[in-house]
């Protein structure tokens, strides 16, 4: 495979597998109108517990096998789950819950395999209803944000695709500024609904040691608009942390279908960003096609 050809692939790995947002944001911002500072879940155990997000705490364990569990954006009714002003749960936030873990069986490890997708997520979601155009949780392993720190936060710049242990490609536009500032740059891995903290799985943050933008990157019409991040350290993978699979020279993808993931906008540079993982389905094209149209 010559350098020209795996940079072009490279490029529609990065097309494929991820959204670009158009726009900084912070990544712990709360955007959904629904949302209601002043809720919490009474009668949950205070002792040896974890903040967890209301719906995954069920009788006063947390849940792991997907039962049970609805869209945390969906507040509940008080009829369902009435407030008791006498409790409140110590240092847990809003729509979270102290809740026992159960005990965990041991588990055989996880066998490595680029491009394993999940595709009714791991240990199940169930929503109701469930919202079009939704990842589920552990669907995209190889899913990426790329974040940088800003004070004592984090902002999400875009997303990326993790290519092997210790390279993430995105594109150059998203990242050419942070070259002199790498050291504030963020990998995030495992990440799916960016509002909670406890999910089925943790995310795991990696620093970048370096920022390698295609030399012939081209700002003012995005030309050879590639880049590749280098993390600090190897990645250990896991059912919801994997890597996507680098095609040969001679694959042809044109007249297939591929899915765009990511936390981007619903519309450009004016759209709200998505906090929950989105996915759509997209036509691939030639390029003499994409070039006339």
């Amino acid at each position: 495979m010559t350098m020209r050809n795996l940079l072009g692939w490279l490029f529609l790995l990065t097309v494929i597998s991820s959204i670009v947002c158009q726009e900084d944001v912070p990544a712990t911002d709360n955007n959904d109108e629904d949302y209601d500072p002043d809720y919490y879940e009474p009668g949950a155990p205070t002792e040896n517990c974890l903040c967890v997000p209301f719906y995954q705490c069920v009788d006063g364990e947390i849940v792991t096998d997907g039962s049970n569990i609805i869209d945390p954006r969906k507040k509940p009714q008080e009829e369902e789950l009435p407030l008791d002003e006498k409790y409140t749960p110590p240092e847990c936030g809003p729509y979270h819950v102290c809740c026992r873990n159960p005990e965990t069986s041991t588990t055989q490890p996880y066998q490595h395999r680029c491009g394993t997708r999940n595709p009714g997520g791991i240990n199940g979601r169930i929503l109701t209803p469930h919202a079009t155009g939704e990842a589920e949780f552990g669907e995209w392993p190889w899913q990426a944000a790329i974040l940088k720190r800003d004070n004592n936060e984090f902002v999400f710049k875009c997303g990326g695709t993790l290519i092997d242990e210790r390279h993430v490609i995105t594109v150059a536009h998203c990242v050419d500024k942070l070259i002199d500032d790498v050291s504030n740059v963020v990998v995030r891995l495992g990440e799916w609904d960016t509002q909670v903290t406890n999910e089925f799985l943790p995310h795991e943050d990696y620093d970048v040691s370096e920022i390698m933008i295609h030399p012939q990157y081209r700002s003012n019409n995005l030309f050879n608009d590639i880049a590749i991040l280098k993390l600090s350290s190897a990645v250990t993978y896991k059912p919801h942390i994997d890597t996507a699979c680098l095609p040969r020279d001679d694959d042809d993808f044109t007249g297939h279908d591929c899915i765009v993931t990511g936390w981007g906008t619903n519309a450009y540079k004016s759209g709200a960003f998505s906090m929950i993982m989105k996915e759509v389905s997209v036509p691939v094209i030639g390029h003499k096609e994409c070039e006339t149209n």
